[in-house]
């Protein structure tokens, strides 16, 4: 009997250490992911679309003032080397964009107001081409329409991986160069691991859960 229980003592002993020493690679993990997506947070600028609400003309006129507003953008923003500078043209172009989005929801009978500007939001994990972006707070070209309670849409406006055509999906070799020149050689190949990385960013989310055992 004695033989048995220190056995069953020692299995238990065994579970518990291979769980801590778990729980201890996926704490170590979860920090470097979240140092990873700030590092690339820091170089990037997002664009967000919203919708006045779910109804399909709504939803269609979306689509049409976000093609207008990336083509525009992505004029202006070919001589930008690095976020500092594109933040700067984004600023000095946010009335250039309420004005063409307006004009966009003239030409499709829609009356509603327009609001361009920067902020922060929270963004869920995202492909665009090759590159898989993680989940995180990034800085974000917003663009309202009427009441903003439609489904929205969503890319990396600097450096330009923005879709006018969503079946074509190569990422310009131009957009590459800017990410490789603004991140470092880890955190731009962390956005190439494509089958690894959803797994890899989603370690915070789960770590979440269980973070009670530290």
């Amino acid at each position: 009997m004695l033989h048995r229980k220190n056995k069953k003592e020692n299995w238990i002993l065994w579970i518990v250490c291979c769980l801590g020493i778990t729980l201890i690679f996926i704490k170590v993990s979860d920090v470097k992911g979240k140092n990873l997506q700030r590092g690339i947070a820091d170089e990037i600028i997002r664009f967000h679309v919203l919708a006045d609400s779910d109804k399909e003309e709504d939803q269609q006129v979306k689509l049409k003032v976000k093609d207008q507003v990336v083509r525009y953008m992505q004029e202006k923003l070919v001589a930008a080397k690095d976020k500092k500078q594109a933040r700067m043209i984004i600023k000095d172009n946010l009335e250039e964009i309420e004005c063409l989005a307006h004009e966009t929801l003239k030409v499709e009978g829609v009356k509603n107001e327009v609001r361009a500007y920067l902020t922060k939001k929270q963004f869920p994990v995202k492909s665009y081409g090759e590159f898989t972006f993680p989940e995180g707070i990034y800085e974000t070209l917003q663009v309202e329409i009427g009441s903003a309670e439609g489904k929205n849409w969503w890319c990396v406006m600097f450096p330009s991986l923005c879709m006018i055509d969503e079946s074509y999906t190569v990422v310009p070799d131009s957009a590459k160069e800017k990410l490789q020149e603004n991140l470092t050689k880890e955190e731009y190949e962390s956005l190439q691991e494509e089958n690894k990385i959803e797994y890899k960013w989603k370690i915070a989310e789960w770590w979440k859960g269980i973070d009670y055992f530290f």
